[in-house]
């Protein structure tokens, strides 16, 4: 039924004469308008909307969309006849109200997602409402609410789950559809970069991990492999690896480590999740050598005595497990030193100058570390002069009848001098027999025939100098 200033179509001509007869204000008498409301917007359509001349009778009529029906007429007009009719006795507003009877069409659902757990082993549910495409037969599709479940936000685990997407319309109305959220491990870290290694002592060196663009929550793990063993957090080594941030590492001091022993470090990565980086560069650094190399120093192949300034010298050295011997220098008064030289197994020196006597030539050895040896030395006898003597055959007798005599000998060196240390004897000057021991009497045998026979004598003292020839002659009779 429709009430109101307006009628159902069948009962238009009774209504007309009623007016007829009521009589009409002369300010009733014009154009007016018809104009329609439709609630909810969108919903449908109604016919008749227009400018009408008074009394005018308009038939309306309302279209609801598809899933939508017709609830009826609000305004200057009521009832939920449709068709309706309507006389223009004014100007009239007339609301159709229809009723939303379908659910919003979902056109695109979110896409699948993958994310990451952050550096912390975490991760919170994404917003998947922005991927959602959706229409409704009345609601516009900006004014649909989408809601997902579980909110965005939401902290997740690792694995898969299933994300729940609820599209509603204004009229409550709702259509749904399901995503899948997919969370794997973190990303393993990148190599890291060589450690720094520094303040280097007898037994320890300093580690730093450094910056290498992984995470603040990225752990590390150090490893020697000069000893084979991982570093822990106070500085010993252990069989395991001991794990820590970088701020965690700081600079860690390695300790009971061997005196000028090189000794590498590298280190690895580890994510939250327990995945681990390869190995990065090494970092290498000798702990301190104070120990000094030790060395020995021959002159001339430990002779007593030399006749000659010019010597040379048998050099040895040994820095055990040190750094290492590089350089030696010499002195011949323990206060005046040579350049610091390379080390050679032999080196010809001249001695200083200066009366005969004892020279004594100091040597010292520096190794990679700077450590200087003791002071090793060895000396000699710088003897020039050569020695004096005499012979007499049979005690200066003029003759013999035996080819075997006795010659008495005497010898002398000079002042400061090595010593008589050989003689030797030739019956013509040219053949001489081998140097033997210095001796005061010493059998000789003369060449065989008679005459007169001549025995000739030279003395050799320990600096090699040889004397003079010292002869004696005696006349072999019958």
């Amino acid at each position: 039924m429709t009430t109101g200033r307006g009628v159902s179509c069948k009962g238009a001509i009774g209504f007309i004469a009623l007016v007829l007869a009521a009589g009409a204000a002369s300010a009733d008498i014009g154009k007016h308008t018809l104009t329609f409301n439709v609630m909810p917007p969108g919903a449908g359509t109604v016919s008749g909307a227009g400018e009408y001349c008074w009394l005018h009778l308009v038939r309306i009529e309302a279209e609801p969309k598809a899933e939508c029906s017709f609830t009826g007429w609000t305004g200057d007009l009521t009832g939920d006849d449709n068709p309706a009719c309507v006389f223009m006795t004014d100007n009239k507003t007339i609301t159709a109200t229809f009723a939303d009877n379908g659910a919003p069409k979902i056109t695109q659902c979110a896409a699948n997602r993958t994310i990451m757990l952050d550096a912390s082993c975490t991760a919170v549910m994404p917003d998947f409402t922005s991927g959602v495409a959706a229409t409704d037969n009345v609601t516009p599709a900006q004014d649909l609410v989408i809601t997902q479940s579980p909110e965005a936000g939401t902290p997740v685990g690792m694995g898969s789950s299933a994300v729940n997407i609820t599209v509603r319309d204004a009229a409550g109305h709702a259509a749904n559809c399901t995503a899948t959220l997919t969370v794997v491990p973190p990303a393993v870290p990148a190599t890291p970069v060589a450690p720094l290694v520094t303040s280097a002592t007898v037994s320890t060196l300093d580690v730093k991990v450094m910056p290498d663009g992984n995470g603040s929550n990225v752990e590390y793990a150090l490893f020697c492999a000069a000893t084979g063993m991982w570093v822990q957090a106070d500085g010993t080594f252990a069989a395991q690896p001991a794990w820590q941030t970088k701020e965690a590492w700081g600079t860690v001091t390695v300790a009971g480590l061997d005196e000028c022993t090189a000794y590498d470090f590298s280190a690895v990565a580890r994510n939250c999740h327990g995945d681990e980086s390869a190995a990065g560069p090494a970092a290498t650094l000798f702990t301190r050598d104070v120990t000094p190399p030790t060395g020995t120093i021959v002159i001339n192949n430990n002779r007593s005595a030399t006749n000659s300034y010019n010597v040379t010298l048998a050099l040895t050295w040994d820095d055990g497990a040190g750094s290492g011997a590089v350089r030696m220098r010499f002195s011949d008064d323990g206060a005046h030193w040579t350049l610091w030289e390379p080390l050679a197994a032999t080196r010809a020196y001249t001695l200083p100058a200066g009366p005969q006597g004892h020279r004594t030539v100091r040597v010292q050895f520096l190794d990679r570390a700077n450590n200087r040896s003791a002071v090793y030395n060895d000396y000699i006898r710088l003897d020039t002069d050569p020695p004096t003597g005499s012979i007499l055959i049979n005690n200066g007798a003029m003759t013999t009848k035996s080819h075997t005599v006795t010659l008495n000998l005497t010898y002398a060196d000079s002042v400061g001098g090595s010593g008589v240390a050989r003689m030797r004897f030739s019956d013509d000057g040219a053949h001489w027999t081998l140097w033997e021991q210095p001796l005061p009497t010493r059998t000789h045998v003369l060449p065989e025939g008679l005459g007169y026979r001549t025995v000739r004598v030279q003395y050799r003292d320990g600096g090699d100098n040889v004397s003079e020839v010292y002869r004696d002659y005696i006349k072999v009779i019958e």
